[in-house]
């Protein structure tokens, strides 16, 4: 979704970013001038619109598209897992979980986990990587970091990837990435 005229539930500026830096690389990075919203829009033919989510966060497997939220709703209704959040880095999906107290992230669990996103959404959303993380970093929105998170899987310096001061939870954040380091490292030799 592209907006080319202003509209009036568009933020103006972000906090703590005076000189309006990750305000124009969030919105102005993509089409020069041009508002990109990152979402994927229809617009029907009677001018109602649907929009399906974030585009920059969807994961393709195959040529197969499907929402993260897709993949939330199916790791989420197990009951050993409280959150989750999926991102793919080359090819690979990697989801972190955050477990139950007391449930440990053994390979029964990590079959039972692929399993259920087989059943639900089909064989091409298998997980290869299950990580067990102690919470999800989330935004003041509590919009998971899940562009910025594969942003710095694939390489990308964190303070150019993430704001920190709009993470309610940086220590999720760092948590995280070091759980996720020696997959990354993986990665990137595979290319």
């Amino acid at each position: 979704m592209v907006i080319e005229l202003p509209m009036p539930s568009m933020p103006l500026y972000f906090w703590n970013d005076p000189e309006y830096k990750w305000y124009k690389e969030s919105y102005f990075s993509m089409f020069p001038n041009v508002w990109w919203q990152g979402d994927w829009i229809m617009i029907k033919d009677n001018g109602s619109a649907i929009i399906f989510g974030r585009s920059d966060s969807t994961i393709k497997r195959k040529g197969v598209r499907i929402g993260t939220l897709d993949i939330y709703k199916v790791v989420e209704s197990l009951p050993e897992i409280l959150n989750s959040m999926a991102v793919e880095v080359k090819g690979n999906l990697i989801l972190f979980v955050v477990l139950r107290p007391n449930v440990v992230l053994d390979e029964n669990l990590k079959n039972k986990i692929n399993s259920a996103l087989k059943q639900n959404l089909g064989p091409y959303f298998l997980a290869d990587y299950i990580i067990q993380v102690n919470d999800i970093p989330t935004t003041f929105n509590f919009k998971k970091l899940e562009v910025p998170v594969k942003k710095i899987l694939l390489g990308w310096d964190l303070k150019k990837a993430v704001n920190i001061e709009t993470v309610i939870n940086p220590e999720a954040l760092y948590h995280l990435i070091d759980k996720a380091k020696p997959i990354a490292e993986k990665l990137s030799e595979n290319i």
